[in-house]
């Protein structure tokens, strides 16, 4: 850019060309600040939209005024300047180099859908993997549960409280009064799903029925013992329901045939 000394005070005076007039330096400067507030605005993702093709003319000189004053310039690049383009009505449109103006095509909006298909159907698979953790999770305090009750039970008693029914649908009031009583183990909440709660108990004489399996049951032959066992059908579609066991042997739970 070619500039020239205004007298002899040393102030330089940007020039257009040699076939357009001399702009003093305020003029452009205003001129800049302006075009600036409409090219450059807060967010720098946005677009000029509102943009001018006439500030174009002098963007060697508005390149040089942003630089000076330490603002972002990725928005003005000279040798990349918006194109202008003409709406069938006249209206008069800026779009950046290199960037279609015009929609989407039929195949392109059938990628997009497919991609958010798969996306979809990826995250229901998540979210019901999710659910049915958190389910598996209360069989589990369940569980626990009476575990606790048999403990505190044996620790008044001296043995192991043996209830003939499950909890909840399986006992008529006189058996939730026992398990509410006895064991300390009250939810109401459980009367119209498909959870059951069993508990055996019994000495080296006595068997393990409702709280067994042929793959979980304590060892009776060593005296007092218990059982608990969780149910719940998590997966309609499998006649095989989900199981939580635990026994007076076993500190922890055990989890069989989780809904998959």
């Amino acid at each position: 850019m070619q500039s020239d000394q205004d007298g002899g005070r040393g102030e330089s005076r940007p020039r257009l060309g040699s076939d357009r007039p001399s702009v003093s330096v305020p003029v452009v400067w205003e001129l800049g600040a302006n075009a600036l507030d409409r090219v450059l605005p807060d967010s720098p993702s946005k677009p000029p939209r509102s943009l001018i093709p006439e500030h174009w003319k002098h963007r060697e000189r508005l390149f040089m005024i942003v630089t000076t004053i330490g603002r972002p310039i990725h928005r003005l690049q000279p040798e990349s300047p918006p194109m202008l383009s003409y709406d069938e009505d006249g209206t008069r449109s800026l779009h950046a180099r290199g960037v279609s103006p015009r929609g989407m095509t039929l195949i392109e909006l059938m990628i997009v859908v497919a991609i958010v298909g798969v996306l979809a159907a990826m995250a229901g698979v998540t979210y019901t993997k999710y659910l049915r953790k958190g389910k598996i999770a209360r069989l589990d305090q369940y569980a626990m549960e009476v575990k606790k009750g048999q403990e505190q039970f044996k620790a008044r008693n001296g043995t192991y409280y043996n209830i003939g029914c499950a909890y909840y649908a399986d006992c008529g009031s006189d058996g939730r009064k026992k398990w509410e009583e006895y064991l300390e183990f009250a939810h109401p909440n459980l009367e119209n799903t498909t959870v059951r709660v069993y508990t055996d108990a019994g000495g080296s004489s006595d068997s393990c029925n409702n709280a067994c399996t042929s793959e979980f049951s304590p060892n009776t032959d060593d005296g007092l013992w218990y059982a608990v066992k969780v149910t719940q059908d998590l997966n309609p579609a499998s006649s095989d329901k989900t199981i939580v066991y635990t026994d007076s042997e076993t500190e922890t739970t055990i989890t069989k045939n989780e809904g998959e």
